[in-house]
């Protein structure tokens, strides 16, 4: 209803992604402090233990530096202002603390090292490439996409165009204004009030930030997801890109994933073939451009279909705001893995080298040299032996208060010493120095230590951002480290990843036992342990492969993923010998790694021991002398790279077996949250035969791979279309529910009140941020709770078969919590005209035109 290229149109746009200025501030000081922080985190050095100085830095790239620092830096601001919250609640004093704790890394703006660095990579980042421009054309329509996905319009309320968003946006902003308004502290299930909340709600957390900084809902929701989106697009092409080698295989493979849907787009077109039968001839064009430019409902998961899987944009990360968090931090792990424990196994690691020689870069991409980083000093102190022996020896007195003999020049035992006594700081690094040394193996290096540590926070930060991912990853690491035995690596991963994420599980655990269920035996069935693992816990062959439309599993997978499958079993069953004639890297990659390994060659076969490239055990070396060719390289290479991808796969593929074997969860498509994983992961392999397909030189072969990218793509441009083509077509919630719920509602009730009202899934009572006796059934069900008295009693009530006094003595058993109710247009239509009879001897606390609410806990005629 907007004119493109319209003032008003553009000023609406900017006014539903614009979480206010303080919003603004506060995103800003996230991605600055996380981008600083991972200079000191990720050391920009030489040694960098990849095969070339692509490689070599595509992990310290800026963007990616930037990605990944945000995401951390967010998830741990989040995290810290919550359990603040628990004491002094969620207010801006909070906020700021929580930024005071975590933003410890700003005072590097101070040190010029890092300086150095961020201009180095700056200068690097800006140099405009061709490539760039899509890379802009990417992050516009990310823009406009997140505005399309949630919109508050003052005259219409609060609005979305993705379907499936229809459904779960009333519980996102419930779950925030439970947080911004309610202070639901310690957080309990705002549609089943008793009962401990078990969703992922960090990201729902950081936009109840936003809300308290002084956004309103609408904004607060959408900026979260452009900046969730833009740092998972930027992590997923990083990753990518290590995984397939080339550019062009990695943007493939994000497309790929992001716009995924099947042969859902056959459906789209014997849609339109059939209307089309009705039409004259002379309106073809205009139907046919009517039904491309809107699409007149969704095609990659439907009800009326056998397509289930559903596009990752439309279907996952726009409904289920979790994974917005769950991906970026899981695939900054998962890049981290591939970097550090696969591809330094199989490459020639340079030992203690300085910088790269301009002359060793030579044939490498011109743009690297940017990204050369000075020698810099260690960021510990090395000390000489005369000192180290001081410090030691001072170390080991301090418990029997010995004095260390130093003579008068400043020697221990006739060694020269400038320094009469160390200081705090000196006895601080050469403790930690000789710890580092004592415990670290000598084959480990400290760069990559680091980068292993950072992997583990990433993954101990996800149990209350996304728990499946959690579970996703700790799950695979005990694989990977079986199928690449770097052992001291991984133990640093888990200790880390245990070290952040026990204290979440102790507080999930704890608080899941101090909420008490009203009547638990009634409302769970029981035992709650005994009910959670009979919901969720079964056994279900072929996953949502069910109902009306069910068919062969091979054929509802086929449907589903296309050739996503067959692709995957022609890399995994290929020999090597096939498979390195199709997988190729950058031209200029494949250049600046042989001239690296020919030296490293030639350097090996003549013994020479100074500045040499040591390669590792592991290392891969052919029989025959290195004769410098470029395809004697590249056959080593390409059969390291195909193995290791095979492997790193390996532990991924358990996660499509076991989903399809057992149900996760109440809803068994809810086993999506993990199917996901094993498809990203799925993707970088059949790109890896479409790209030797395109670089074919048989017309036939190119042509037939073309129609395979074609087919990946096609569904997920349809469903998309949708969205982008219709702003605000969906009305979540009207803007007199908007109006109810904050004028009135959240004014009168303080945070421990009950609402009694009708279960529909998109109430005012979501917007006043307060928890209901019984929510949406669709929602309260797919958390595992049984809700069938509650259900019968609500409709007790609402049907005058239930006394008010009766129902209020049921559900307060504390003084503390007033029970309300609200007598609108969703009770109307459930209940009948008859509901606003019920509650007139209870007093009015506020109405407007189409709601009223009421006080139930002071009625005067308790029948």
């Amino acid at each position: 209803q907007s004119t493109w290229g319209t003032l008003p149109f553009i000023m609406s746009f900017v006014a539903s992604v614009w979480p206010g200025q303080y919003g603004v501030l506060f995103l800003v000081a996230c991605a600055v402090s996380g981008l600083l922080s991972s200079f000191w985190l990720f050391p920009a050095v030489s040694t960098w233990p990849l095969s070339s100085p692509k490689y070599r830095f595509r992990l310290m790239s800026l963007w990616f530096r930037l990605s990944l620092g945000f995401s951390v830096h967010l998830a741990m601001v989040s995290l810290v202002c919550f359990f603040l919250s628990h004491a002094i609640g969620l207010t801006r004093m909070t906020i700021g603390l929580s930024m005071v704790v975590t933003v410890p890394f700003l005072c590097l703006l101070f040190r010029t090292k890092y300086l150095s660095m961020l201009a180095t990579s700056l200068r690097t980042c800006f140099v405009f490439r061709r490539h760039d421009i899509i890379c802009i054309l990417s992050a516009v329509l990310l823009v406009y996409y997140s505005y399309c996905a949630v919109s508050e319009d003052p005259a219409r309320g609060i609005l979305t165009s993705v379907e499936s968003n229809y459904g779960d946006l009333p519980f996102h902003v419930g779950v925030i204004n439970s947080f911004a308004l309610g202070q639901n502290f310690p957080p309990q299930n705002i549609e089943f009030s008793g009962a401990f909340f078990t969703y992922s709600y960090a990201v729902d957390f950081v936009s109840a930030m936003l809300v308290v900084l002084g956004s309103n809902i609408g904004p607060s929701i959408a900026a979260v997801n452009l900046v969730l989106f833009l740092a998972t697009a930027c992590i997923m092409y990083h990753f990518y890109r290590l995984l397939v080698g080339s550019k062009t295989g990695a943007a493939l493979c994000v497309l790929f994933l992001f716009l995924n849907g099947g042969f859902s787009f056959v459906v789209f077109l014997s849609e339109l073939v059939t209307a089309l039968q009705g039409v004259k001839a002379e309106q073809w064009q205009d139907t046919v451009m009517q039904w491309l430019w809107t699409p007149p409902r969704q095609y990659t998961m439907d009800g009326r279909s056998p397509y289930r899987f559903g596009n990752v944009l439309t279907i996952l990360l726009m409904p289920q705001r979790s994974f917005l968090l769950g991906f970026p931090l899981a695939f900054g792990c998962l890049a981290i893995f591939w970097a550090i424990c696969v591809k330094s196994e199989s490459t020639f690691v340079p030992a203690a080298s300085p910088v790269m020689s301009s002359r060793e870069l030579d044939g490498v991409d011109s743009s690297m040299n940017h990204m050369q980083v000075p020698r810099k000093k260690p960021s510990h102190r090395r000390f000489n032996s005369a000192e180290s022996e001081l410090r030691q020896r001072f170390l080991t007195s301090q418990s029997s208060n010995e004095e260390v003999p130093v003579s008068s020049n400043g020697s221990v035992n006739g060694s020269v010493h400038n320094e009469s006594k160390p200081t705090v700081r000196e006895r601080f690094s050469v403790w930690i120095q000789l710890k580092r040394e004592e415990l670290m193996p000598s084959s480990v290096s400290e760069v990559e230590w680091r980068y292993m540590c950072v992997a583990g926070v990433c993954a101990g930060l996800l149990p209350l951002a996304h728990a499946h991912t959690f579970l996703l990853v700790m799950s695979v690491v005990p694989f990977l480290a079986l199928l690449f035995r770097r052992w001291w690596y991984w133990f640093s991963f888990c200790a880390f990843a245990g070290l952040v994420s026990v204290p979440q599980a102790l507080y999930i655990i704890a608080n899941q036992r101090s909420h008490k269920l009203l009547h638990a035996a009634a409302d769970t069935g029981g035992s709650t342990a005994n009910a959670i693992l009979k919901n969720f816990f079964n056994f279900q062959f072929g996953w949502d492969n069910h109902g009306q439309y069910a068919e062969s599993h091979a054929m509802f997978w086929f449907r589903n993923t296309g050739f996503l499958i067959p692709l995957v079993l022609i890399y995994l069953l290929t020999p090597e010998s096939v498979v390195k004639m199709i997988y190729r890297v950058d031209k200029t990659l494949l250049h600046g790694a042989k001239r690296l390994s020919m030296r490293a060659w030639q350097r090996l076969s003549s013994g020479s021991s100074v500045n040499v490239l040591q390669p590792t055990d592991q290392t891969v070396v052919p029989s025959t002398a290195y004769d410098g060719s470029v395809s004697t390289w590249k056959t080593v290479h390409q059969t390291v790279i195909a193995n290791d991808l095979k492997k790193f796969y390996l532990p991924f593929l358990i996660w499509f077996i076991v989903p399809n074997l057992i149900r996760l969860s109440p809803w068994v498509w809810d086993n999506i949250k993990f199917l996901v994983y094993w498809f990203a992961m799925s993707i970088p392999l059949a790109v890896s035969i479409l790209m030797g397909l395109l670089r074919s030189k048989h017309l036939l072969l190119r042509a037939v791979s073309f129609t395979i990218v074609c087919t990946f793509i096609l569904s997920g441009v349809v469903d998309n279309m949708r969205v982008l083509t219709r702003p605000g077509v969906y009305e979540v919630f009207p803007q007199h529910d908007v109006l109810f719920g904050l004028n009135v509602i959240h004014p009168h009730l303080d945070k421990h009140a009950l609402l009694a009202r009708a279960p529909s899934h998109n109430h005012c009572a979501y917007v006043s941020g307060r928890r209901s006796v019984l929510g949406y059934i669709g929602h309260v069900w797919s958390h595992g709770i049984h809700y069938h008295e509650r259900e019968q009693d609500l409709n007790a009530l609402f049907y005058g078969r239930m006394a008010v006094k009766d129902y209020v003595q049921k559900y307060t058993v504390d003084e503390a919590v007033k029970l309300y109710s609200v007598v609108g247009p969703h009770e109307v239509n459930q209940y009948g005209q008859g509901v606003r009879d019920i509650f007139k001897s209870c007093p009015v606390l506020g109405r407007d035109d189409f709601s009223v609410l009421y006080n139930l806990s002071q009625c005067v005629d308790q029948t």
